[in-house]
């Protein structure tokens, strides 16, 4: 059903005025294979087997996206009330997705910590360079979905 949506032009990428995003409601959900795709690049062919469905064949044949929603660090960010994706997921119950949320949310922004000192670097700005897990668990949330 997400990847559909997502074909049919609907923005991921929303953030209501709550300051939920799809991500928040699939987390108070308990939907850990839903913030899966959400996470994952919009390129990973991958991430369809993760939702079982079958929509690669149509986004080859140029019908519709391959991948996972593309959502990053914007999506992961607090509401108005002060509470992100991972705080509603384990206040309705869901531990082990609000860990997985967590991990997410480190491993993102240590990306964007690298991609900044990079930029830092190539700008003749003096910058130490962060280390990105780029096997870290939300890089194999696609491939690990049993948990």
């Amino acid at each position: 059903m997400c990847r559909w949506l997502q074909a049919k032009g609907l923005d991921l990428g929303v953030v209501n005025r709550n300051g939920h995003s799809a991500l928040h409601k699939a987390a108070v959900k308990g939907q850990r294979t839903v913030c899966e795709w959400l996470l994952a690049p919009r390129s990973n062919a991958a991430s369809s087997a993760a939702l079982g469905d079958d929509l690669d064949a149509t986004a080859a044949a140029g019908g519709g996206i391959s991948g996972g929603g593309g959502l990053g660090l914007a999506q992961l960010r607090p509401d108005s009330d002060g509470n992100d994706p991972s705080t509603m997921a384990r206040l309705a119950g869901f531990g082990a997705l609000a860990a997985f949320l967590d991990t997410c949310t480190e491993q993102l922004q240590a990306e964007a910590k690298a991609r900044d000192a990079t930029r830092a670097e190539t700008t003749g700005v003096a910058a130490e360079a962060a280390a990105v897990d780029v096997e870290g668990p939300c890089a194999k949330r696609v491939r690990n979905t049993s948990k």
